[in-house]
């Protein structure tokens, strides 16, 4: 009986180690339900690669396998890049669109949502901190060439164009060994001479290093949440020393323990260090709005008044946050600074003769926009010379300035769309009114400079602009006779009478050309639109030999009249005579019986069966 019971213990203990006891063999099942070769294999990569994501990869397959403790010690080694704490990666890449809120903002609920490492205030990252994350990329790594950036506004769809933002061959473009795309919050609003408002975002490709956008609607991407501690955002801030690093550190930490640091903002010392460095104006202005009676406030004053004329233009303050360009509320005019009270705001050929370093946005470089040419339609004359070139803070603006700054130039047939620069990179684009907040230097010029510039150039306008501002100077005598002689030459032949006093039909305006006796002249008549065209002046589409293709040998409305009718820019006299409004002519379109017109305001060439319209006549 003794040994029928010690045998029976020997097979029980001898079952319980074969079923529990036993080292799986090659080709068997391990804990985690895979292969013990696949586990040593899967080990083996990730010891090579040695990067977090590859680690992350082999515990999601072996939470229990031979390697897991090694790789977790690996990816929590990684944790933090850049200042900041990263999480695992998305299991699956995720469509963002479907988390917008009505405020038009991303609501990261993912990262919002995520608990891990103990940690519950994970969000998802701006692009400039996903940027950070980028490696062996000049130009897409934190402060490389490609000027993609929500901390200096510079986020328009139109900067994925640039060279530096663009995907390299090669591999390992990420910190952490990611090899997907990552998406940011950054949101590529399309600030581009078409004014029109997208929902794309950003994101980088670690395959290839490229920042790009792509339609929060369509695009997939997995996701890195990002976190900071409190005295990591300290030390970041204390480190940089800018308002600006200050504030960001108050939005995230409000009641932080550097909160009361930085309500006081960046120290004197370094904000003095930074002016001395720049040497540029608007560093000195900075210095000097903070500190006005700082220790370096007279080294500042004296480097400020020395940038105060560029060329024979002489240039305000900046004033911040300009909000309503109209002329209702012209900040310039009511401006009382340097003991002048003559200022204006600058056209956007002024507001061009600050840019440097861009040669599109250059005065006389190769981007069309120009009020002197009358060349203000953004759909028409915006190209991709009027674009940035990256971004480099200050060395696109001869007073050192950065950010937008608004001109006075209409963009549009609509009255509330103006042409502004960005001296982050030079970038020149248009904007609407009552929606965006930029800065604005104001500008004026003395009576013999504005007289010496009109007479080097000889330019009907820059004798109108001199007249304009100077209406009663040593030159006004000059500039009429200039302009005097000037008009005539370009209006020789056909001679025209004088505008009618009212509106009237297209009938009537013929039967008053008709009976029309002026200047001892009774054979009056209603010119053809090719000679109406003559009087258009500062709209190259519309002008005699423009793009516009009607003429008095094209008068079908559906053959002829192409987008290059449109014309040109508002509040400009496009009418050599400088009428404006719209004019009659006598020309037909054969398709409707509609007769030809021009609209001398925006130099617009348009036909109607029946409205009322000025009238002059020819002979």
């Amino acid at each position: 009986m003794k040994k029928l019971v010690i045998l029976v213990l020997v097979l029980t203990v001898t079952l319980v180690f074969a079923v529990y006891g036993k080292t799986p063999k090659k080709g068997e099942n391990n804990a985690s339900g895979r292969t013990n070769t696949e586990d040593k294999e899967a080990c083996e990569a990730a010891r090579k690669e040695n990067t977090r994501a590859a680690w992350e990869k082999y515990l999601k397959k072996f939470p229990k396998g031979q390697c897991t403790e090694e790789g977790k010690d690996v990816r929590n080694k990684f944790k933090k890049v850049g200042g900041f704490e990263w999480s695992d990666i998305s299991d699956q890449p995720m469509l963002l669109d479907e988390a917008i809120e009505y405020d038009e903002e991303l609501d990261n609920s993912y990262c919002h949502n995520l608990e891990e490492d103990g940690h519950k205030d994970w969000r998802l990252p701006t692009i400039d901190e996903l940027r950070v994350l980028v490696q062996s990329h000049p130009g897409t790594a934190a402060d490389g060439k490609c000027s993609v950036s929500e901390k200096y506004g510079t986020i328009a769809i139109y900067r994925r164009l640039e060279d530096a933002c663009k995907g390299m061959d090669g591999n390992h473009f990420s910190k952490l060994g990611d090899i997907v795309q990552l998406l940011s919050s950054t949101i590529a609003y399309t600030f581009t001479p078409y004014d029109a408002y997208g929902r794309d975002i950003w994101l980088i490709d670690f395959k290839n290093g490229a920042i790009d956008e792509d339609d929060s609607s369509l695009v997939r991407g997995y996701v890195r949440c990002v976190r900071q501690d409190d005295s990591d955002a300290c030390e970041a801030a204390r480190k940089e020393e800018t308002d600006e690093a200050w504030e960001r550190y108050l939005f995230y930490f409000p009641n932080g323990k550097c909160a009361k640091e930085a309500k006081a903002g960046a120290k004197e010392e370094a904000v003095c260090e930074r002016a001395r460095k720049a040497n540029t104006r608007a560093a000195w202005e900075k210095y000097l709005k903070k500190f006005p009676n700082g220790k370096c406030a007279k080294e500042g004053k004296a480097v400020r008044n020395k940038f105060k004329r560029i060329g024979n233009l002489e240039w305000s303050n900046v004033i911040e946050h300009v909000l309503d360009n109209n002329d209702d509320n012209d900040v310039c005019e009511n401006l009382k600074e340097g003991g002048y009270t003559d200022w204006r705001k600058p056209n956007i050929d002024e507001l061009r003769t600050l840019v440097q370093n861009n040669p599109g946005t250059v005065a006389g470089g190769k981007c069309m926009i120009s009020e002197k040419d009358g060349k203000l339609i953004n759909d028409k004359y915006w190209d991709g010379n009027c674009s940035g070139i990256g971004r480099k803070d200050g060395d696109f603006s001869k007073l050192g300035d950065n950010d937008w700054f608004w001109s006075s130039s209409h963009a549009d047939e609509e009255d509330d769309l103006y042409w502004a620069i960005l001296f982050d990179d030079g970038t020149l684009s248009a904007f609407r009114l009552n929606f965006f907040s930029f800065n604005m230097r104001c500008v004026r010029q003395d009576e013999p400079d504005a007289c010496e510039t009109a007479k080097k150039y000889n330019d009907i306008y820059y004798w109108k602009h001199y007249l304009e501002n100077f209406p009663q100077g040593k030159c006004a005598a000059e500039a009429k006779n200039k302009i005097k002689e000037k008009e005539a030459k370009k209006v020789e032949s056909p001679k025209w009478s004088s505008r009618s006093r009212k509106a009237m039909s297209w009938k009537q305006a013929n039967q008053y050309c008709e009976n029309l006796k002026e200047g001892g002249s009774s054979d009056w008549r209603l010119p053809t639109i090719s000679e109406l065209r003559t009087l258009v002046m500062k709209c190259e589409s519309t002008e005699t030999g423009g793009t516009c293709r009607v003429t008095d040998q094209c008068l079908s409305e559906s053959q002829c009249k192409n987008k290059a009718c449109r014309g040109c820019g508002s509040k400009i006299r496009h009418n050599k005579f400088g009428d404006r409004g719209f004019f009659w002519s006598s020309s037909i379109s054969p398709d409707n019986k509609n007769a030809w017109y021009i609209d001398f305001t925006y130099g617009s060439i348009h036909s109607h069966s029946n409205s009322d319209k000025f009238v002059m006549c020819v002979k």
